[in-house]
């Protein structure tokens, strides 16, 4: 199965109006950076699905991967600084806990 993400679908989850195309060239920016970092941190050897984004491709194998790819888009979008004026706590059971499940940690 192949699922594209798309700017519609960030704009979704950021609650833009569809009609503003203003800042599409850096959602889709940030949507390719998501993809990336992900991809990245993901372990090699996980299969199945794939993820695209304008020609960037990760492989994933469940539906949330496409939750956290529009989660880590978002926050890049809400937090452009790299000083960050509130709390500075992680949001719990997003990012890390919805990838996690999927790192085969070795046992010695």
């Amino acid at each position: 199965m192949v699922t594209t993400l798309t700017i519609q679908d960030l704009k979704r989850q950021l609650n833009i109006e569809p009609e503003f195309a203003g800042d599409d060239a850096l959602l889709q920016r940030l949507l390719n950076t998501a993809v990336q970092a992900i991809s990245r941190y993901m372990p090699t050897g996980t299969t199945a699905t794939t993820v695209t984004t304008s020609g960037t491709t990760v492989t994933t194998t469940m539906y949330d991967l496409e939750q956290v790819i529009i989660l880590l888009a978002a926050h890049y979008y809400q937090n452009r600084n790299m000083v960050s004026f509130g709390s500075g706590q992680e949001i719990p059971y997003t990012f890390q806990f919805l990838l996690n499940h999927f790192i085969d940690y070795p046992i010695s």
